[in-house]
């Protein structure tokens, strides 16, 4: 029997396979009869003969392999037509589980999927993990929290959304956390601010995203709720100054090619923040980040040399920059 599991929602993903290795491995051999393969460089002899291998004193045998799938998409007929021909004939004893982030659904594999699902029993089986879209993620959030045995109220819930996006990973971390802070209460919107670090930058964002929409009074509202939590006018200076630095490196990069993953890499910078720095690099011409960078250094002579009262200079700073 062989399984794919597919999906961006890697969580969800991965829990549903340790669920089944859970329910097929046995305790007593292990890591024996687990094969773990990395589909990018493998080949059809060595998937067959992983898959072909007798348990070792156990009645089954799994073998995993990731990003397989994929390859098909840019070609790789003779891999795709021997694995359509082979899955049939597999050995009743291993279960191959195919792990993908998508899967085009014109393979012929796919179509060999959904028969064999059919079948009684059946020898194949499909699943998707499609992320919680933006309307549905509170509720996700709420049974996330109910099933680690705690509570959290409705603002929170939307205050996590709204932060930290659809990162199922790293909300489930978040709240693994806040659950364990609240020590049985609910988790309000205080105990969101104060243990997750990504509120902060999510603020700088909104005030960015409002001054790449060319919307001054959402930006100078955005400005004031970071004054109204103590943010000094130097350090929003400092945040505004390094996050137009990050949508300039991520938008010249963007420009040569590389993907959301490379650009994390070579910036070091977590998911949630290259995916936000992507989407407000489209608000902005090239040009107009360098008159951003000239009016920032403006701003900054203003209040070092005291020509201009700090409060005074960054909310005229951002009213410029969100008018221009």
């Amino acid at each position: 029997m062989f399984y794919i599991f597919f999906g961006k929602d890697e969580l969800s993903r991965d829990e549903a396979i340790a669920q089944l290795l859970a329910r097929v491995e046995d305790p007593a051999t292990g890591d024996l009869n687990i094969s773990r393969l990395d589909g990018r460089t493998l080949t059809f002899d060595q998937l067959r003969q992983a898959c072909d291998a007798m348990p070792f004193l156990s009645d089954r045998r799994i073998v995993i392999v990731r990003d397989l799938l994929a390859r098909f998409k840019q070609g790789n007929k003779e891999f795709h037509d021997q694995l359509v021909a082979y899955l049939p004939t597999m050995p009743p004893t291993t279960r191959l589980i195919f792990i993908e982030t998508d899967v085009d659904k014109r393979l012929r594999l796919w179509k060999l999927a959904q028969d064999l699902s059919k079948e009684n029993p059946p020898r194949a089986f499909v699943k998707e993990f499609a992320l919680p879209d933006a309307k549905a993620l509170p509720r996700w959030i709420a049974q996330r929290v109910q099933k680690k045995g705690g509570r959290i109220e409705p603002r929170a819930a939307h205050l996590l959304a709204e932060v930290i996006g659809e990162d199922t990973r790293l909300l489930d971390q978040e709240l693994e956390k806040l659950t364990l802070y609240a020590n049985g209460d609910p988790i309000t919107v205080e105990m969101v601010r104060r243990m997750v670090p990504y509120t902060h930058a999510a603020n700088i964002f909104a005030l960015v995203d409002a001054i790449g929409r060319r919307q001054p009074r959402h930006a100078l509202q955005a400005l004031h709720h970071l004054l109204q939590e103590n943010a000094a006018p130097t350090y929003l200076h400092y945040m505004m100054t390094r996050q137009i630095r990050l949508i300039l490196q991520v938008k010249d990069l963007h420009a040569q090619g590389m993907d959301e993953n490379a650009i994390r890499e070579r910036l070091r910078q977590h998911p949630f923040v290259i995916k936000k720095l992507l989407a407000q690099s489209q608000n902005f011409t090239f040009e107009e980040l360098e008159t951003a960078f000239e009016r920032l250094l403006e701003c900054d002579i203003d209040i070092k040399t005291g020509q201009t009262d700090p409060l005074m200079a960054i909310e005229l700073l951002v009213t410029r920059l969100a008018a221009r």
